[in-house]
C-alpha cells in the first residue's frame, strides 16, 4: 500500500505500487476544478482501474476519472483491461470505503495488485490510515 499527500496545485509524486492498481481518493478540501481533472487524468494514465472517492464533493471526482477515462479513448470505446470502475462513497466512513477497497482487490475480474490512498487535503496521518489498512 503506497500512501500520497496532496493539497491543491500539489504535483504528484510517483507511484510506486505494482499495477494496475486500486486508488481510494480522501477529500477533506476544496480543490479547483482544474486541478482535480489534472489528478483525475494523471490516475487514468498512471495504471488505475479502480478509484473510490470519499469526502467533500466526492461525487465530481467519481464523475472526472469517468470523463478522463473516456477522453484517454476520444470519447469512444474504451477497452476492457483499460476501463476504469469509479464510485464514491459520501455515507460511509473512511474506514468503511477502505476496508470495502480491499475486498473490491479481491473480486475484480482483473487482478489489482496495487493499492494507492490518495489524502487530498491531508487531513489524515499516513500511520492511521496504514493501520486501517492493515486491519483484517
Amino acid at each position: 500500500m503506497q500512501y500520497m499527500a496532496l493539497r491543491n496545485g500539489d504535483e504528484p509524486a510517483e507511484i510506486l505500487v505494482d499495477k494496475p492498481y486500486l486508488c481510494v481518493v480522501l477529500i477533506s478540501e476544496a480543490v479547483d476544478i482544474e486541478w482535480q481533472y489534472k489528478i483525475s487524468n494523471w490516475l487514468v494514465r498512471s495504471g488505475c482501474l479502480y478509484m473510490m472517492a470519499w469526502g467533500l464533493n466526492c461525487k465530481t471526482w467519481d464523475d472526472s476519472v469517468d470523463e478522463e477515462n473516456l477522453a484517454e479513448f476520444n470519447w469512444g470505446n474504451i477497452p476492457g483491461d483499460r476501463f476504469v470502475m469509479t464510485t464514491w462513497h459520501e455515507n460511509e466512513s473512511a474506514e468503511e470505503v477502505i476496508s470495502f477497497a480491499k475486498v473490491c482487490r479481491r473480486i475484480s475480474d482483473i487482478e489489482l495488485p496495487g493499492f494507492l490512498i490518495l489524502d487530498v487535503g491531508r487531513a489524515f496521518q499516513e500511520g492511521i490510515l496504514r493501520s486501517l489498512y492493515d486491519k483484517e
